[in-house]
């Protein structure tokens, strides 16, 4: 065997490897959006918001995700919104 016969099958070789682990990698993607739970952390005052915000929570933009009723028999109640009057 000489060297250009050597060389030629050196290539093959590297070629076939490719196109082997290319064929290989096709696997049919899974969908993971099942999986996936938006509103974890939220409920009974977990203090974690499922919405958007800007750095160190200046503007939170989500719904609320206390537990406080808004009203107690039939009246308002006025501790719900204290955690923002300080």
């Amino acid at each position: 065997m000489n060297i250009s016969s050597q060389f030629k099958l050196f290539f093959v070789v590297i070629f076939l490897s490719f196109e082997i682990n290319g064929n290989a990698q096709t696997l049919e993607k899974q969908n993971l959006l099942p999986y996936v739970n938006p509103l974890i952390g939220t409920a009974k005052m977990g203090h974690t918001y499922p919405g958007a915000t800007v750095p160190f929570g200046a503007v939170q933009l989500s719904p609320d995700t206390d537990t406080l009723q808004y009203e107690v028999n039939g009246k308002y109640n006025a501790d719900v919104y204290k955690y923002c009057a300080g």
